[in-house]
């Protein structure tokens, strides 16, 4: 919404809640895929989102100290209806469109047959916003707009796409950046804060999964930003938070928060970011780390804005020439 631009606009960033629900889960739709990722869930992951840091975490965000929350995807595990609704819930417990926007993650769109029917967007569509002309369902309907308080616009991308066993790469592709274009296009004349919200990683992480998890068309999408004057770049899918930036000048941002609802073995991973945009600028990024001794999120480090934009933070991807 447009209005009167207040002092500070303060926006929370959470990614990769991975709510699980079994409820209207049928045998055949764990073959393929799915297979795998339940054999994950009863292995390396078993227990690792637990649904009451989930809860924490909505009833945190809930409070009127956050203006926006920003969710960049994987919502779900094995993109299950049940999981779904019961993400939906969570989501509900923070408010509604007004105050949360949401784009998919790849285990939203686990499935050919999740990815194609829309089930993401059937399910949090009214979480998104303005769209270029173009199809309403899946990937082909990205990317949209939502303009907040102070003059904030956000563009939320979908790198969302199915893919094989023990895979989880992520695209874009050219048609969504050309809608993307036609949305920047028709920006408000109020307009002094872009952030852009998208699932998939743009640094590279060692180890062969990793590599088979990349955003395949990251240097395209880091020009696309550039071109478009971006401020932010908000991304999920690491679940290790991670700090840096674009080159060029101005330097655009881009920071992971990790997981916000990894909680096991007494490790405390599960966290969220803060942004707060003072007078027309992105004045810091704070984390909030939740502790299990008292069940909410608690403040946690120095300023990450200030560390994404060091000169060692680098990322590979040189602003367009």
């Amino acid at each position: 919404m447009i209005g009167a631009r207040p002092r500070v606009v303060r926006i929370a960033h959470i990614s990769d809640l991975h709510v699980l629900d079994w409820t209207g889960a049928r045998p055949l739709q764990f073959l393929g895929k799915r297979l795998t990722g339940l054999a994950n869930l009863i292995g390396h992951r078993r227990g690792a989102h637990p649904l009451h840091v989930a809860l924490a975490l909505a009833d945190r965000l809930a409070q009127p100290d956050i203006d926006h929350v920003c969710v960049t995807g994987d919502l779900t595990n094995l993109a299950l209806d049940g999981e779904f609704a019961r993400a939906r819930d969570v989501l509900g417990r923070i408010g509604g469109p007004d105050r949360v926007t949401v784009v998919p993650g790849n285990h939203d769109a686990y499935t050919v047959g999740a990815a194609r029917s829309g089930r993401a967007e059937r399910w949090f569509g009214d979480l998104q916003g303005e769209r270029a002309a173009g199809a309403d369902r899946g990937h082909a309907s990205y990317p949209f707009a939502r303009d907040l308080l102070g003059g904030v616009r956000i563009y939320g991308l979908s790198s969302a796409v199915p893919s094989l066993p023990f895979c989880a790469f992520g695209h874009i592709g050219r048609r969504q950046v050309d809608k993307w274009r036609a949305l920047a296009a028709g920006e408000p004349a109020s307009t002094v804060v872009r952030i852009v919200l998208v699932h998939h990683n743009l640094h590279r992480e060692p180890g062969l999964g990793k590599r088979l998890a990349v955003l395949r068309d990251a240097p395209a999408f880091a020009a696309a930003a550039r071109e478009r004057r971006v401020d932010l770049v908000l991304h999920g899918h690491s679940h290790q938070p991670f700090q840096g930036h674009l080159a060029g000048a101005p330097p655009i941002a881009v920071v992971g928060c990790g997981s916000s609802t990894w909680h096991r073995d007494g490790k405390e991973y599960a966290r969220f970011n803060l942004i707060a945009i003072e007078d027309g600028r992105i004045t810091s990024i704070r984390a909030f780390r939740y502790r299990a001794a008292s069940r909410l999120f608690e403040a946690d480090g120095d300023d990450l804005y200030a560390r994404a934009l060091d000169p060692a933070a680098q990322l590979p991807f040189p602003a367009p020439r």
